[in-house]
Formats: C-alpha cells, sequence, structure tokens
C-alpha cells in the first residue's frame, strides 16, 4: 500500500471515528433540555486538577490557549486504548507534516479511569509509547471522579473472571 494511500486511510478512519462520537453524543444528549443554551456554555467539559505523569500537579487552566486532545483510559488496558492513542497519535503525525505550526498549538490528553493502579510512574511510561508532548494525568478517585463527571464520562470496574485482577469498563 503506497504511503499515501495509507495515510488517507488513516485519516478517513480517524474521521470515520470521531463522526462516530458526535452522532453518539447527539442521541445521547441533543435532546436533552438545556438552560444553558442561551449563554453557548458546553454540555461538556470543566476545570480539572490532575498530576501530570512528570509528577507536576496541574490544572485545565495549564491548558489554555491550545486544544485539549482527551482520551480516557488505563495503562494496563490491552486493547481499545493503545490502539486509540495510537490512532491519536499517527493522526498528529499526519497533521505535524501537514501543518506543524497547528499540531503545537495541540496537547493530546491521556486521562486514567484507574488510578490506584496508574500512578505517575506508570503515566510516564505509558504515555512514553505515543505522540511526543502527551500528557498523561492521574489523581485520587474522587480528582478522576470529578473530570469524568464533568466530560460525562462513564466508566467501572470490571472483575476478571477467575481472577483478584479486574478491568475498566
Amino acid at each position: 500500500m503506497t504511503k499515501n494511500l495509507s495515510r488517507f486511510l488513516l485519516v478517513a478512519g480517524l474521521c470515520a471515528v470521531l463522526a462516530a462520537g458526535a452522532g453518539a453524543g447527539f442521541i445521547l444528549f441533543g435532546n436533552e433540555k438545556s438552560n444553558s443554551s442561551a449563554q453557548g456554555t458546553a454540555l461538556i467539559g470543566g476545570g480539572f486538577e490532575l498530576t501530570s505523569h512528570t509528577g507536576q500537579r496541574v490544572t485545565d487552566q495549564d491548558f489554555r490557549g491550545k486544544y485539549m486532545l482527551i482520551y480516557f483510559g488505563f495503562a494496563s488496558c490491552h486493547d481499545v486504548c493503545p490502539t486509540s492513542l495510537t490512532l491519536m497519535s499517527d493522526a498528529l503525525d499526519i497533521l505535524a507534516d501537514s501543518d506543524p505550526d497547528l499540531v503545537k498549538n495541540i496537547t493530546p490528553i491521556f486521562i486514567t479511569l484507574d488510578p490506584e493502579r496508574d500512578q505517575v510512574a506508570e503515566m510516564a511510561a505509558y504515555v512514553a509509547n505515543f505522540f511526543p508532548g502527551m500528557v498523561g494525568l492521574t489523581g485520587s478517585p474522587d480528582d478522576i471522579r470529578t473530570v469524568v463527571e464533568a466530560y460525562r464520562v462513564f466508566y467501572q470496574k470490571a472483575p476478571l473472571e477467575d481472577s483478584d485482577d479486574y478491568v475498566i469498563d
């Protein structure tokens, strides 16, 4: 497969994933009445205070002036998380080739849904596998609960059969 065709398929796949997510969001949240429509306030997102993979305490204010490309997952995820973060990284690589100034204004962020296992060291090791500059964020279970409520993310621990281990749905 040629390099251009590979890039086209990658970008087309990313667009399809984003379109599917937008469609699901419209179906789930599009019919909700909101008192925020008059002010133009977003129904998703908000402030947070978490710890980065470098050990620094950060807030959403630290990312102002840049686009935040956020993915929620967990470092011990074996399939969906690394596949999605690789897709995100590949899309940013393509964008860096075509518009390096734009990609400088995008911060890819990985927020853990498993703060008990994903401490600073685990987050640092995990995000090192993806796009340079990706920020891994963790915190206390309460910190994570606050950010997932603001971003309307569903998650729960799912025990594995015949094991003391678990995954995050």
